[in-house]
């Protein structure tokens, strides 16, 4: 996402994102507030925006790098992935509600018909890129910036986890290109690394047939860094097969 008791559980001092994300498999980092509705815009600008996220502990030292890839193509169908070391999965949606989550490394996917959980939370450019969301969390805009020669709009917020700022574009639908998030043993941020418009690589859409279909919760694999391993609350696990087996049992 991804992403979170409201973005993160906790926060630990050598892993931010890069081990929690597959507890949200890029739910914007919101996947402890369950499932958001996916919103596939066909206006949305055609494009793909690759993010580069790496985490620094307080002396500077770097601890992880991750890579962030979401796209949007012509007919309204949305992809998010994420990709590190140990882990690699993505979501596709599409504009009639559907869509799939995949789990490259052990070969796995969830289908949904319909209701497909959110990849984003969706940012109007006509509103400045705010989002319903916004108030409740406390966020809010602070300013315009540039970010690889695009205007960009800056929100931040100050929570219990930290200062936390991202930056949306609203001549490419607000896409997300800059994220940082300070908090008291270190630094995380996402930087962009490419922003191309047009449509996007076919591979990020393709699904390979040899996938194994299974219940969301067989995606979340414990994910361990130093001796210490992380995962999602069986309560977590429960409503996401809930969720999963409602919307494929409503097919036609």
């Amino acid at each position: 996402m991804g992403i979170t008791s409201r973005r993160l559980k906790s926060i630990s001092n050598t892993v931010l994102w890069g081990i929690v994300a597959i507890l949200a498999v890029s739910l914007v980092w919101r996947v402890y507030k369950g499932a958001l509705p996916l919103t596939v815009r066909a206006a949305s600008p055609v494009a793909t925006v690759i993010r580069t996220e790496k985490a620094y502990d307080k002396a500077g030292n770097l601890r992880y790098t991750d890579e962030y890839v979401d796209a949007v193509r012509s007919d309204g169908a949305v992809m998010s992935r994420f990709s590190s070391a140990i882990d690699r999965q993505r979501r596709i949606g599409f504009p009639n509600g559907g869509g799939i989550m995949i789990n490259e490394l052990i070969g796995k996917k969830s289908t949904y018909p319909k209701n497909f959980p959110g990849l984003r939370v969706w940012r109007n450019p006509n509103t400045s890129c705010s989002s319903e969301a916004d108030a409740r969390v406390g966020m809010v805009l602070e300013g315009v910036d540039y970010v690889g020669g695009h205007r960009a709009l800056r929100f931040g917020e100050i929570n219990r986890h930290g200062a936390w700022k991202s930056w949306y574009v609203p001549d490419v639908g607000c896409a997300l290109v800059q994220m940082r998030l300070e908090y008291d043993t270190g630094v995380t941020v996402q930087e962009l690394s490419a922003l191309i418009l047009g449509e996007p690589d076919p591979s990020l859409f393709q699904i390979p047939a040899s996938l194994e279909e299974t219940p969301p919760s067989a995606l979340h694999v414990p994910k361990c860094f130093n001796g210490k391993c992380t995962t999602i609350p069986d309560s977590l696990k429960a409503r996401l097969d809930k969720n999963y087996y409602a919307a494929r049992s409503q097919t036609p």
